[in-house]
């Protein structure tokens, strides 16, 4: 790295020993390189390839395989952006005119930043979809850019679809930025390099990473920094990179003090974040595998699992891991699996016993190495129900890591207090609201669409335990346009829908109940529920309201949304992830349901 400039070299050197020297297993770059003779390499030109289908970088010599050329796609403008580290260019700034099949223009440019140089290719396309025809490739000392090679899209799996066209991610940006910034962590740069992601900060700051959680369908790596802001509204933007392991990073301010990066990788589970020193600035993304105590910063201390406690509360299970002094750690999940790595606290591995009866949410729990012969080890704590919510937080000192799991189990759905069925075979269409790359609102890790699945999951149940038919417009982690969702109910044509959601604010003390409807005929069936919520949820009567949803404004049948509760009120979101209160809020639609039914079957027959 910076072969013409050794003190920049010495300050990279530097800082890549102490936050990270693995490699990101997910890879960032598409290897391509110049042979190294000794000499500096030179980009000599650009040029259109004979059949007019691309571009032709050529340099000094041929190709290498010890460097690698970077490949971002981004738009608003369209782009595609070569960087080639270690590189200059020959002839100084060169703009090519193309104006032929899509592309625009080409500018080969030299770039410098502080811890890296590089000759960067700039090609500007006039159509969006055309950055995703555009591969690159090596032959001899060229790079060549073109439409006629195999598109990345094939590159990926099956089951990923790439996302359309993303609009910047600002949402909430001003309001973050003009609000004092004295307890803020300022992020000024987010760079790939050599196989690395870098999140660089004002200097003194402290970037902490309080929330990491995986999502699926495209499968995804959500890292939230804490107390943390974008110094420059134009870092809240998608970027592409050219790489089938690898799509796209997308950066968003998403609470006034949590900046959220998502990764969009096959391996979500396979990349940490390492912690910076406390006086250090940046801070790295990489592989899980490989992690020892030497890539952590310098004033880590190896410390030991002195105990792993386990108790319950308000019907959740709490896992408590306690070390005697501050511990690196990171925690997410693979479905039913839960990884609590802890890179810098040596134990000994092996099975746990623990009281099945006690906590039923939990299948198994074991420690195993993190890395084979290294001091640092993970717990893993498999789950007898991937609906299980799990969070987790770490002591200011990060001497205690605490994981609270929230069982969630179809049997406990229904009370036994004794149920009314139904008055005759009736038909409701479920709808779970959002679904995901829609997640709806969220706070501290809990997404909404999550909540919204598992209640909708557990109305399903109360009503078939009356008698009722139910169609669900998603059984999984989907996102259904809203057009479809209320097409769907239209050709179902139940006697009823119901839309489930969870309602936030701006204000962290809002919360309550709230349904809402649309037509005239939806009103009663709005009241019934509605009362039938409030009478059995322990939460403030925020009313029966009339707006203009589109699955309550677009169905033909009776139809409502119900708002449980807000996640944005901290004891109100724990109150929501309570088993209590989620079969309490099943029951009640329930309830609600049926008693409509009857008040309905009555009016027909005085008719």
């Amino acid at each position: 790295m910076m072969q013409s400039n050794p003190s920049i070299k010495t300050v990279f050197n530097y800082f890549a020993a102490i936050l990270l020297s693995t490699a990101l297993l997910i890879g960032c770059f598409t290897p391509a390189v110049f042979a190294n003779d000794g000499s500096p390499l030179k980009i000599q030109k650009i040029s259109i390839t004979q059949d007019g289908s691309g571009i032709e970088i050529t340099g000094n010599r041929p190709l290498d395989p010890t460097q690698h050329y970077s490949v971002l796609k981004l738009p608003s403008p369209n782009r595609l952006i070569i960087d080639i580290p270690n590189a200059s260019v020959n002839t100084g700034a060169t703009t090519l005119n193309i104006q032929k099949n899509g592309m625009e223009r080409a500018i080969l440019t030299d770039t410098k930043g502080t811890f890296y140089q590089a000759a960067r290719i700039t090609l500007y396309v006039k159509d969006y979809k055309l950055l995703d025809k555009l591969s690159t490739s090596t032959q001899d000392n060229r790079i060549l850019v073109s439409t006629k090679g195999q598109a990345p899209t094939a590159e990926f799996p099956a089951h990923q679809k790439q996302p359309k066209k993303l609009k910047p991610l600002d949402s909430g940006w001003e309001k973050s930025i003009s609000t004092s910034t004295e307890k803020k962590n300022l992020i000024t740069d987010i760079f790939f390099r050599d196989d690395q992601l870098y999140v660089r900060s004002t200097p003194g700051s402290k970037l902490t990473v309080k929330n990491r959680f995986i999502l699926r369908d495209p499968s995804r790596l959500v890292i939230d920094f804490k107390d943390s802001a974008v110094v420059d509204k134009s870092l809240l933007k998608p970027i592409f990179i050219n790489n089938k392991n690898i799509y796209q990073v997308r950066v968003g301010q998403f609470e006034e003090d949590t900046v959220r990066i998502v990764i969009e990788t096959p391996s979500p589970s396979r990349v940490q974040a390492v912690y910076p020193d406390a006086d250090k600035s940046i801070i790295t993304l990489g592989a899980a595998d490989g992690t020892s105590i030497a890539t952590l910063p310098k004033s880590t201390k190896l410390t030991t699992l002195n105990d792993i406690r386990m108790d319950t509360l308000a019907g959740d299970t709490l896992i408590n891991l306690l070390t005697p002094d501050a511990m690196v750690s990171q925690v997410y999940r693979e479905k039913d699996v839960v990884f609590i790595e802890m890179a810098n606290v040596a134990a000994r591995p092996g099975s746990l016993t623990f009281d099945k009866a006690r906590f039923p949410e939990i299948r198994f729990m074991k420690l195993e190495h993190l890395t084979a012969g290294q001091p640092n080890i993970k717990l893993v704590v498999g789950l007898n129900n991937a609906n299980t919510q799990v969070t987790s937080k770490v002591s200011d000192d990060r001497k205690t890591l605490q994981l609270a799991l929230s069982g969630i189990t179809a049997s406990s759905i229904i009370t036994s207090k004794k149920i009314k069925k139904a008055p005759y075979a009736a038909r409701v269409v479920v709808d779970a609201g959002h679904g995901g790359h829609d997640q709806g609102a969220s706070r501290r890790g809990i997404l909404e669409k999550d909540l919204n699945l598992n209640l909708a999951k557990k109305v399903k149940k109360s009503l078939e335990a009356r008698g009722i038919k139910v169609y669900m417009t998603r059984s999984t982690d989907k996102f259904v346009s809203l057009k479809n969702i209320a097409g769907y109910a239209n050709r179902v044509n139940p006697d009823l829908f119901i839309s489930i959601h969870h309602n936030a604010s701006t204000n962290p003390a809002q919360h309550g109940l709230e349904t809402y409807y649309y037509t005239r005929q939806s009103l009663p069936f709005a009241r019934r529920v509605h009362k039938h919520i409030v009478n059995n949820v322990s939460a403030p009567d925020k009313g029966v309201r009339r707006a203009m949803f589109y699955v309550i404004h677009h169905t033909k049948m009776p139809a409502i949304l119900c708002e449980v509760g807000y996640v944005s009120n901290s004891s109100e979101r724990r109150a929501l992830l309570s088993p209590a209160r989620q079969n309490a809020t099943a029951n009640a639609i329930g309830d609600g349901v049926v008693e409509y039914l009857q008040s309905k079957l009555s009016a027909n027959a005085q008719k």
